[in-house]
């Protein structure tokens, strides 16, 4: 399994993170996409492969979409059969959640686990507009009425990374979702 994490401008959560990721038991490695981050954000990249992750370039910044695709790129060309678990760059996740998701799509044999989590308090307007955003998206591409967003973790296993249809397994906010791959 490869656990993928697009990072820009990232703070020390992120070596926290690949830290643990690193010294967990299991099969598994670390693909960081520094997408386009200023060079003083270098340090903590370098601590980042000093932990044991392999760390890849992306510039300039293009967002965070475009860094998935180089990473899915570089894991197609690299280690084309393995599974993928994407995470956020900013400590939101742990380990735990990211072996949990792991899990989840290694038991039910489907090729795609979108992790979810509803927003409550005092959200930023930013956080608040994207997690609308991408609720419309997928309830237009999916029919899905999901009460909130899908966010990392995700799992894709190595043989969904091509067409997959997506279907709600729990209509309960937050719940997993499954995909199968289409043949």
């Amino acid at each position: 399994m490869i656990v993928l994490i697009p990072a820009y401008e990232p703070d020390h959560k992120l070596a926290q993170l690949v830290d643990s990721l690193c010294t967990a038991p299991g099969d598994h490695r670390v693909l960081v996409v520094n997408d386009g981050s200023d060079p003083r954000f270098e340090e903590i990249f370098d601590e980042v492969r000093g932990s044991g992750a392999t760390v890849i370039e992306h510039h300039p910044n293009r967002g965070k979409g475009h860094a998935l695709k180089r990473g899915f790129a570089y894991i197609s060309e690299h280690f084309p059969s393995q599974d993928v678990v994407c995470a956020d760059s900013d400590g939101q996740h742990t380990v735990s959640d990211i072996f949990a998701i792991a899990a989840e799509l290694r038991s039910t044999q489907n090729g795609i686990v979108l992790g979810a989590r509803g927003f409550t308090g005092d959200i930023p307007l930013r956080s608040r507009f994207g997690n609308s955003a991408t609720r419309m998206a997928l309830r237009a591409a999916s029919g899905l009425q999901q009460g909130c967003a899908p966010t990392p973790p995700h799992y894709f296993g190595g043989s969904a990374r091509s067409r997959v249809t997506v279907s709600n397994t729990n209509s309960t906010c937050c719940s997993k979702q499954n995909a199968t791959t289409s043949q």
